[in-house]
């Protein structure tokens, strides 16, 4: 511990060169220098990054960092490493010689800010000001639900080929134009002409949520082109349906036919189960092909395209509609979430925008004017999405009637409602990532409110009980596990007695591993085998992985427990 910072060096010699440039002003300052030598505060490196960090108050700094390392420690090929799949991520990524990064946390009466930033290459394109933000477009609801979940880049296409020009090397550049190769031949759909390349400004994606209601996705971002999109999209859905109509192609090999020719009886219920069950997936993917067709809908806010497979997991998960507006174009999960948005961003809207919104406000007091990325989340929202999935995963796993849940079903509940209790103590949390005198800063806010008594008490509750029941789950498992290598003896002991050889512990456990049982314990206490004996016996053995051993008691008339 120094000055009230705990200090972790590599040897000895660091942690007292640590000390000797011991002070207490902030934490930053414990590795300053009073000597002529000087120190880390020394160093420009480090100056920069302490400038971009803007520690002020060290009684609200919860902890400050500072890495400046070889980049090829992370990046580089792994020692003792050849052959043609011995690579490191420097062989496609460009980066400078050392990785030079800082972080800080401080804390004040709405939460947490947490910072890290470090140097960026010459060149980047800077962020652009919050009034060209989606944000100012975008309503605040839409359907009645929320916009809980909110990310948005400004400047993406640009973004994308800064990072060709300025962090692919030649061999990273390779690799991707062999991506997009692959791409062209198999689906005819190329991402950077197709679809990067029409890219005009910001993208966003949001999430809207409310309570139960299933959470849709909506994904917003400027285009110059429409048809060029719409072609886009043609094409991936095109490759969809080839996917489903190869599928279809495949079944038809599992046949009465394909079974009897290779030996099966055709008419068992095992076989016919399988042939069934082929034909119903025959049906399903008929209805899937049919489907796989994009429509339109005429609405007064404009047309809206629909590609909608089925509402059953996991094709539901490949149906989207899409529309746009202006210079916007919207591609959402659900037709309800992109009407709002089509309705809700053209100018006869009398919805809140969401750069008014109070979650936007103070997730983004003070956002810096060459932002390039923003988001924020609602933790309400957040777990509105996690208990969407959860209903998913009950109905698959545990069925879909309510009525049918399981003691095991309600456990899970009880750890999910805790879990959650925990995550939404952070009531919000924002972000933005902004460039500012050669360097790339990154500032999360997390704003920490109290939970409501009545919540609190029972995620407590839960979480004592926790260690408790696990460990009870744990004594059930270890007390089937005895039980089962004890029976297991019974057999065993059977033949050795109506043989003409007496019982030792040799011939009972012999070769075998017993996790649960201790073999040491074995102990005869009568036994009369062989020829001239009248086949009883008696002995015991005691468990080894249970709080209170358990003794099992075998005879020739079966085993018993005690006290287990």
């Amino acid at each position: 511990m120094v000055g009230g910072n705990w200090v972790v060096a590599s040897s000895e010699d660091e942690l007292k060169e640590i000390l000797a440039r011991q002070s207490t002003r902030t934490p930053l300052d414990i590795f300053s220098s009073q000597s002529t030598s000087g120190g880390i505060a020394e160093n420009t490196d480090f100056k920069k990054v302490e400038s971009q960090l803007e520690v002020r108050n060290a009684s609200e700094t919860l902890f400050t960092a500072y890495l400046n390392i070889p980049s090829k420690i992370f990046l580089g090929k792994e020692e003792n490493c050849s052959g043609d799949d011995c690579f490191g991520l420097n062989d496609f990524l460009r980066y400078p010689e050392r990785i030079v990064l800082g972080w800080s946390a401080d804390m004040n009466e709405k939460g947490i800010n947490v910072r890290w930033t470090g140097p960026v290459q010459e060149g980047v394109v800077l962020g652009k000001p919050v009034s060209e933000s989606l944000a100012t477009r975008l309503p605040e609801k839409a359907n009645n639900a929320w916009l809980n979940v909110y990310v948005e880049g400004r400047d993406v296409k640009k973004r994308f080929y800064d990072f060709k020009r300025l962090v692919l090397t030649d061999c990273g550049r390779e690799e991707w134009e062999k991506f997009r190769g692959s791409l062209r031949s198999s689906l005819g759909v190329d991402p950077e002409d197709d679809f990067i390349g029409h890219l005009s400004g910001s993208a966003s994606f949001s999430i809207v949520t409310n309570g139960d209601q299933d959470p849709q996705a909506v994904f917003t971002m400027h285009v110059d082109n429409r048809e060029a999109i719409r072609e886009f999209i043609r094409k991936g859905t095109d490759a969809i349906r080839n996917a489903l109509v190869a599928e279809r192609a495949s079944l038809e090999t599992v046949s009465p036919p394909s079974f009897c020719k290779a030996g099966y009886d055709c008419t068992s219920p095992f076989i016919q189960g399988i042939l069934n069950s082929n034909e119903s997936k025959k049906k399903e993917l008929d209805e899937l092909i049919r489907a796989a067709n994009i429509t339109e809908t005429v609405t007064p806010e404009g047309t809206i395209f629909s590609f909608k497979l089925s509402n059953t997991v996991p094709y539901s998960f490949l149906s989207f509609d899409f529309a746009f507006r202006d210079d916007l174009f919207i591609f959402g999960s659900h037709f309800a979430s992109t009407e709002a948005f089509l309705r809700e961003i053209g100018p006869q809207s009398k919805e809140k925008k969401l750069s008014q919104s109070d979650f936007y406000r103070e997730t983004h007091e003070g956002e810096n004017p060459n932002s390039y990325q923003t988001s924020f989340l609602v933790m309400n929202g957040v777990w509105d999405v996690v208990n969407y999935g959860f209903r998913i995963l009950e109905r698959e796993v545990w069925g879909s009637s309510p009525s049918s849940s399981s003691a095991e079903l309600d456990e899970v509940r009880n750890l999910l409602f805790a879990t959650g209790a925990v995550v939404r103590t952070v009531r919000m949390m924002g972000n933005e990532t902004f460039f500012r005198d050669g360097f790339q800063t990154s500032l999360s806010r997390f704003f920490i409110d109290p939970l409501p008594i009545d919540e609190k008490k029972r995620a407590s509750d839960i979480l004592e009980r926790l260690p408790r029941d696990i460990e009870s789950k744990r004594n059930e498992a270890n007390r089937a596990s005895f039980k089962a290598e004890a029976t297991s003896m019974v057999p065993r002991t059977l033949l050795v007695c109506d043989g003409e050889r007496n019982i030792t512990k040799e011939e009972i456990f012999g070769q075998r591993e017993f996790l649960c049982t201790d073999t040491n314990s074995f102990a005869i206490q009568n036994q009369k085998c062989g020829p001239d004996g009248d086949g009883t016996f008696q002995f015991t053995v005691v468990s080894t992985c249970l709080p209170t051993p358990c003794t099992a008691t075998v005879t020739q008339n079966g085993i018993t427990f005690s006290p287990c």
